[in-house]
């Protein structure tokens, strides 16, 4: 018969030869004994304990409790475990941040040096190769722990059937122990469709952005003239190589293993997850820092009508170009470095296609970001462990039993048609508010668009409110979820929450001043809603219905089903705001083309991830707050 044995530091099968059914079934559902140490002693009998007689007049009889309140000291393989646990976790933190400020620092100095500068790229692809080697590294043990796992499943079913009416063997020989590496939870963000289905979108948008990065600097390199040999460097075409490979390798890794917990090498896992945490947010800051350079470069492109006494340098950074102001024959750098000045005509369509691929990647970054921090959560706690990464199959016929994808999932679409369908036809009015906005502005009707743009805006604004407002009544009479969930969501909410409101209020302002009062009651009404729907979605998560006239009912899955599509519908109408240059004419008068468009591109993709990432939990307070409470 198996048993396992958990622990802080280790799980162990103990699994024959030729086990039974039933061990290759704890196999799969473990039952995980916590192990602890007394620092106390109830007792139930004080009659026979020495220096206490009978015959003292206690207020208590002897069968009633006694605590006996001296702690015990703490072994010394305890202690041993502790210090060795804390110390990693706190130099595994310690090193992201340490990561996080060189990479700003080496982003930062590559915006500011001179010609020959490829800190960034050195950087990005020390980045990249600890994280491949890394998730190659679990990836390959992973395979190895379920194959291990699915030989002795085999020889259970053999032994199931070759030995019956046949002696047991001796425990002692029959027995093999098998530490549990990896384990899978039951996790429903880790899990949910939904959120792998926009990694995905998120990922095609990025890796074609990358491809025609990579394109370009190719042509910069082959090409013959050495003008444009120097807006690139060998350098930098092996980072862009690499990141194609790192970017695809990610979304496979997150797809396959977005519940996994981690068992094995505890001290190797903890920096290595934090390494690919820290490499998700240098990432996301490397590529704000590119789009607002390009952003900026476009514009001083289009209105150049400087002065001469700005000339513009090439540089091999292919990227940038850098402009310096010259007094009496000396050079004062005065600004970034912003673009390469010479054009080809893949050079050309990145350009133009900059804006809307550019949030593809910020956003996947900042994604992949919140996966990492989903399994650091799960990290050695293999107490979740729910199945092996393959769903156990019985077969009917000699009951023996197979492994079989563990990517099968059931959706319960109950209550949700009318909120679905409603969201829908506001998402399709939507995008026609968005076409005809275009269409205005190309044909010099500016006034006629921004009245389309925030009409839409307010009125898409005020049902969310209201929609809100509805599924927070429904929304109390849910039971409560009684047991500790993952706080990766109300982390990456509250992180997402300051980016919305600063850039609202940078529009705001300006908008106020000016006297354009629909665009204040836009940004107001987006305030108002992100505010009460993040409270709903911290409450919704918490969420479940044991009942069974909740699960029957499901009060309020309607208008969560009908958020989840309007969030994605305020997502594709705050995409173009950034996009659109007569709709930010006044905020570039205001602050200055510089300076709005470094603020900008710092917060309006984290107000575009707040939507997205909004959308995804809402998917899981529809999917799961609607079922029983998931024991633990």
């Amino acid at each position: 018969m198996g048993s396992i044995v958990g622990g802080d530091s280790q799980s162990v099968f103990s699994f024959p030869d030729t086990p039974s059914t039933a061990a290759a079934s704890a196999f799969f559902q473990p039952s995980v004994e916590t192990q602890g140490f007394t620092h106390g002693a109830f007792i139930n009998d004080t009659t026979n304990l020495p220096g206490i007689k009978s015959d003292l007049n206690m207020t208590s009889t002897a069968s009633e409790a006694v605590f006996c309140e001296t702690p015990m000291p703490t072994p010394p393989e305890e202690r041993r475990k502790w210090l060795i646990s804390t110390l990693s976790t706190n130099l595994s933190i310690i090193y992201i941040l340490l990561l996080v400020i060189v990479g700003i620092v080496c982003y930062l100095i590559d915006m500011f040096s001179g010609k020959h500068s490829s800190i960034s790229e050195i950087f990005n692809i020390y980045l990249m190769t600890g994280q491949i080697t890394f998730l190659a590294y679990i990836h390959i043990s992973v395979r190895r722990y379920v194959k291990k796992i699915s030989r002795l499943l085999k020889a259970s079913n053999e032994g199931d059937r070759n030995e019956k009416g046949k002696d047991q063997k001796n425990d002692n020989d029959s027995c093999q122990d098998i530490h549990q590496d990896y384990g899978f939870t039951d996790n429903s963000h880790g899990g949910s469709l939904y959120l792998k289905i926009g990694a995905t979108v998120f990922c095609m948008g990025h890796l074609i952005f990358s491809g025609l990065e990579l394109a370009s600097k190719l042509a910069f390199y082959l090409n013959h003239d050495e003008d444009y040999q120097l807006c690139t460097s060998l350098t930098d075409i092996v980072m862009s190589v690499m990141l194609l490979i790192y970017t695809f390798y990610q979304l496979f890794f997150a797809f396959k293993f977005s519940n996994l917990i981690i068992n094995k090498r505890m001290i190797l896992s903890k920096f290595g997850i934090m390494h690919c945490t820290g490499s998700g947010i240098c990432y996301w800051i490397y590529m704000i820092v590119q789009e607002t350079l390009a952003s900026l470069w476009k514009k001083t492109q289009a209105s150049e009508s400087s002065s001469a006494t700005t000339v513009l340098y090439s540089d091999v950074n292919p990227l940038y170009t850098v402009s310096v102001k010259q007094t009496n024959e000396t050079y004062i750098a005065g600004s970034l470095y912003t673009g390469c000045k010479q054009t080809t005509q893949i050079s050309t369509i990145i350009t133009d296609s900059a804006p809307y691929l550019y949030p593809f990647s910020i956003e996947f970054n900042l994604l992949m970001v919140g996966f990492w921090i989903l399994l650091w959560e799960n990290h050695g706690k293999i107490e979740k462990h729910h199945r092996l990464p393959s769903i156990e199959v019985v077969y009917e016929e000699d009951n023996s039993r197979d492994l079989a994808s563990n990517l099968v999932i059931y959706v319960d679409c109950h209550a949700s048609s009318r909120g679905l369908f409603t969201g829908l036809l506001i998402s399709i009015v939507a995008v026609i508010s968005i076409i005809l906005y275009i269409v205005f502005s190309s044909e010099n009707n500016v006034s006629e668009a921004l009245l389309i743009n925030s009409t839409s805006n307010i009125f898409v604004s005020a049902v969310m409110i209201v929609a809100t407002c509805i599924a927070f009544h429904y929304i109390r009479f849910l039971d409560i979820i009684h047991h500790k969930i993952s706080a990766a969501d109300d982390i990456l909410l509250y992180i997402c929450l300051p980016s919305v409101f600063l850039y609202a209020f940078f529009i705001l302002v300006p908008y106020g001043m000016n006297g354009d009062y629909l665009s204040v009651a836009v940004n107001a009404l987006r305030i108002v809603q992100s505010i009460l729907q993040t409270a709903l979605i911290v409450d919704g998560l918490r969420r479940c219905s044991n009942s069974i006239e909740l699960k029957k009912k499901k009060p309020g899955r309607e208008v969560i089903i009908f958020l989840v599509v309007m969030n994605v519908a305020t997502w594709l109408l705050m995409s173009f705001q950034i996009i659109s240059v007569s709709g930010n004419s006044l905020l570039y008068e205001f602050y200055g083309k510089e300076v709005w468009t470094a603020v900008s591109h710092l917060t309006l993709p984290l107000s575009l991830f707040y939507r997205f990432h909004s959308s995804v939990c809402l998917a899981d307070i529809w999917k799961d707050a609607y079922e029983p409470e998931i024991p633990h």
